[in-house]
């Protein structure tokens, strides 16, 4: 960053039809949050984590009601959390 980069931030987002589908994602602390918001505010991270924060979350309930696990993937859902 000090030669110019940007960082992209992203949060995890529970993605269906994936293996991570079942995972949950672990909630920012009020630190992290200030600290993301000062970068962000200096022009030093990019991208729409806060936003992905709350479609994350509605995402997760989502899931959680609604999601069977594909037909199509064999692979250990459990092991990949």
């Amino acid at each position: 960053m000090r030669k110019g980069g940007k960082v992209r931030a992203h949060y995890f987002m529970p993605l269906p039809g994936t293996p991570w589908a079942r995972c949950k994602p672990s909630p920012l602390s009020e630190k992290m949050k200030r600290f993301l918001g000062r970068m962000a505010a200096n022009g030093r991270i990019e991208g729409s984590w806060g936003a992905q924060m709350e479609l994350s979350r509605r995402l997760q309930r989502l899931i959680e009601e609604f999601y069977e696990e594909p037909m199509s993937y064999h692979g250990r859902i459990g092991s990949v959390c």
